[in-house]
């Protein structure tokens, strides 16, 4: 009796934590953990590798990131050549042979999105930090980002196929915050379709794209370069004839440079987070509210 009470418990442990277990994921980037979470929900467990506060070109590959990637499942990341300088480290180091290149484990996301500014011939180092398949900046426009879910969705399809009808459902609640974000921005946004804006780095163009809204060039000259002295105070003289609004940048620009700007042009510069953050509950942004904040942010007077 004893031995098949205690059998019996033994088998609905295992039964049960077969049926529930939870597959790893990890990211490179909030804004993909986002996607994950929402798409695959309970049958996920997902780490990124990023908080959203770094600049996502220039990070180091830590031991915990090579951990984290050696108990992944599904490896998910931009491509585009955003994480080109660290994540062949942590993919290499990490001994997981299902998410190394071409593994059913790694999923690049940036290879389905309709991508802006693919150069055309030509690409090398002394461009700076010019990506040869286009501007991977992609998550802050919500027709690229849907684009994005989707293949996260596909990626996810083929390592849990039995959770199809699940995954589907969060392919479903995604796109609908997506469709809810782009109406309520585009309503935020309609009054000042006519300003023009400026980016530190072009991290904020499919945004800008996506809503229509006039922008000029960047202030560096060369993509991941600091702007020169030179540079500032030409793109500051530019900036009066173009009647510039404003210069957006992120936390991890430098505020130095930025004020010497604004010194030169007399136009204001305004730091916006460039991606969903990692953190708590009430710390992080969903797609929805990180849309709805920037565009409250730009239309500030």
């Amino acid at each position: 009796m004893i031995f098949n009470i205690i059998k019996n418990i033994f088998l609905y442990s295992i039964f049960y934590n077969v049926a529930f277990a939870q597959i790893n994921i990890v990211t490179t980037t909030p804004d993909l953990a986002y996607m994950a979470r929402i798409i695959g929900g309970s049958n996920v467990n997902v780490f990124s590798l990023l908080e959203g506060t770094e600049d996502p070109h220039f990070v180091d590959a830590t031991p915990l990131f090579i951990q984290k990637a050696a108990e992944a499942k599904l490896f998910i990341q931009v491509g585009l050549g955003l994480e080109e300088g660290w994540t062949p480290r942590v993919l290499g180091r990490s001994g997981n042979r299902s998410i190394q290149q071409e593994g059913e484990g790694l999923c690049t996301v940036g290879s389905d999105v309709t991508v802006l500014e693919k150069p055309v011939g030509k690409v090398d180092r002394s461009m700076g930090d010019v990506h040869g398949e286009g501007n991977p900046h992609f998550h802050l426009g919500p027709e690229a980002f849907k684009q994005g879910a989707h293949k996260v969705y596909k990626c996810l399809l083929k390592i849990i196929p039995e959770k199809s009808d699940e995954l589907t459902k969060g392919l479903e609640k995604i796109n609908s915050e997506i469709v809810k974000a782009q109406k309520d921005t585009s309503q935020i946004l309609k009054d000042i379709k006519n300003k023009v804006f400026a980016e530190y780095h072009k991290q904020f163009l499919y945004f800008f794209h996506e809503y229509g809204l006039k922008h000029a060039e960047p202030l560096e000259e060369i993509p991941g370069v600091p702007p020169s002295a030179g540079r500032l105070l030409s793109r500051a003289m530019l900036a009066k004839k173009e009647n510039l609004y404003l210069l957006i940048a992120t936390p991890y620009h430098s505020k130095k440079t930025l004020n010497k700007f604004r010194e030169l042009s007399n136009v204001r510069f305004l730091i916006l987070p460039s991606g969903i953050k990692e953190g708590t509950e009430s710390e992080s942004f969903s797609f929805y509210k990180l849309q709805t904040y920037l565009a409250k942010e730009l239309a500030r007077e």
